[in-house]
């Protein structure tokens, strides 16, 4: 019997995932869980699949996407020493909007010229692998997208490290020696692509955006002008105290509050269904689709 939980940040091999989209399913039934939601970065491959699967299982289900986004484009200059990453959670999009897939095309091209770029800067630091290799591992997984998680791999199989955690630490993460930065979209932009193509946009992970609480509470009004409904409260990263500040600040700006496991695999961070996000996250949420769903309808009617 599924429990009352849910999780809302799952990855697959569509993206820089393990796990291929159509098995997700199955893996969020043996936890329990009564829904979750596929959320790749920059890209919908896997939606169709998992969305099957599901239907097959009938366990709930939300297409999803998370886009990459430059916090920058929110920062006064004094700021930008305390910021880190950007990423913008989009559920209930229509996977077959075109302006949303030409974004996704867009990051795409952008992660396809970093990486031969990170090869030849760990060549320069005498790590010897190819960008071949690095395409063929993403093949392997049957990726759509080739990305660092990817060079991660090879760096591993060839013996330059013995995690995907050192790989990031030691060569290719933010501030690491073959780090290259990846042109990114303005957050305006990232939730308003997903907003266009039906979706409610979320915050993913703030605490991976900024640890400043004062600064933190700054940007989620920021990103709320921008056009942001919603922020994850749970997230592996995010401990008991910062779950409640941030729950704080949702009730606040009226925010909707969700939560996932940020999963990428069985062997590879929190499990599917880790950190028991209430189901009605998934019901508050579904509901809020449905509401903007019926609204654009009566817009064209």
């Amino acid at each position: 019997m599924p429990t009352e939980t849910c999780d809302l940040h799952a990855h697959s091999t569509a993206s820089d995932g393990l796990t291929p989209p159509s098995e997700l399913a199955s893996i969020a039934q043996t936890a329990g869980l009564g829904a979750f939601a596929l959320t790749d970065h920059d890209t919908t491959a896997g939606v169709a699949d998992a969305r099957a699967a599901a239907e097959r299982l009938g366990i709930g289900f939300l297409p999803g996407i998370e886009l990459s986004a430059n916090p920058f484009s929110i920062l006064e200059r004094h700021e930008h020493a305390h910021w880190g990453t950007l990423h913008v959670l989009g559920y209930g999009i229509d996977e077959a909007d075109t302006s949303l897939q030409a974004v996704c095309d867009e990051l795409a091209n952008a992660r396809n010229e970093r990486n031969p770029e990170i090869v030849d800067r760990l060549n320069s630091l005498g790590v010897k692998i190819s960008y071949e290799q690095v395409v063929a591992s993403a093949s392997a997984t049957g990726s759509n997208v080739v990305g660092r998680p990817h060079i991660a791999a090879v760096l591993q199989e060839r013996g330059y490290v013995r995690s995907h955690h050192e790989a990031f630490r030691r060569y290719i993460g933010e501030g690491a020696p073959a780090y290259v930065r990846k042109d990114a979209l303005s957050a305006g932009r990232a939730i308003e692509t997903i907003r266009a193509a039906g979706g409610v946009a979320v915050l993913a992970h703030p605490i991976q955006l900024t640890r400043d609480r004062d600064l933190l509470g700054r940007a989620l009004i920021r990103l709320r002008e921008l056009g942001l409904q919603g922020v994850e409260v749970i997230h592996p990263d995010q401990k008991a105290g910062t779950r409640q500040g941030l729950a704080h600040h949702a009730r606040r700006l009226g925010l909707l509050m969700t939560g996932g496991s940020d999963f990428h695999g069985k062997e590879h961070g929190a499990k599917l269904g880790a950190m028991r996000v209430p189901l009605n996250y998934h019901k508050t949420l579904s509901a809020k689709i449905e509401y903007l769903s019926r609204a654009s309808q009566d817009r064209k009617s």
